[in-house]
């Protein structure tokens, strides 16, 4: 199974609220405890994986509600939990500064944490999230420049430059493909 370090970074219009950090400790402790429960049940019929699963997990099932999850036990939550297991490690890689959540971990490499960005806009607060795998170097300076106009607005002044920026995020793509055009 291939692997890939994850980069996600949101923030709230002020401070995040003590109680919005605890929520989201609890969230990817829950997610990974699902993930470690779904990998070694995952054979089980759907009747008998479910009820333990939601009962057990309830952050997680919160989790999931945005997106089809029930039914295969085996394949179903491919791409959905893995978010880290190990609980140690998750709280030394999830950091706040003021209105700031940075967190990484490596992972199954096709994951998606766009579910994980949508959650944290629309169930926590977060005003903008944004996420990358380690293909990229220092992850976390990219994800601040994609959120820092200045920067951006004299990296794309050089178009030249602009093939380079793709694939950071939908939002710069947008962008990118605008001034391309001439707009």
């Amino acid at each position: 199974m291939g692997t890939a370090t994850y980069y996600l970074r949101a923030t709230w219009p002020t401070k995040v609220p003590t109680k919005t950090k605890k929520a989201i400790l609890d969230l990817l402790q829950d997610l990974g405890k699902a993930y470690t429960y779904w990998q070694e049940n995952r054979n089980k019929k759907p009747e008998e994986f479910w009820p333990t699963f939601e009962i057990n997990y309830p952050h997680a099932t919160k989790f999931l509600e945005s997106m089809p999850y029930k039914g295969d036990c085996n394949n179903g939550l491919s791409g959905k939990l893995d978010y880290g297991q190990d609980h140690k490690e998750i709280q030394m890689r999830l950091t706040f500064s003021g209105n700031v959540m940075m967190y990484y971990m490596e992972v199954w490499h096709f994951m998606d944490w766009q579910p994980l960005c949508n959650y944290l806009e629309n169930e926590l607060g977060a005003s903008k999230t944004d996420y990358l795998s380690d293909e990229h170097t220092n992850p976390f300076e990219i994800l601040e420049a994609i959120e820092n106009t200045a920067i951006v607005e004299d990296l794309l002044k050089n178009k030249k430059a602009l093939p380079t920026l793709m694939g950071l995020s939908k939002d710069l793509d947008a962008r990118i493909a605008g001034i391309m055009k001439g707009k």
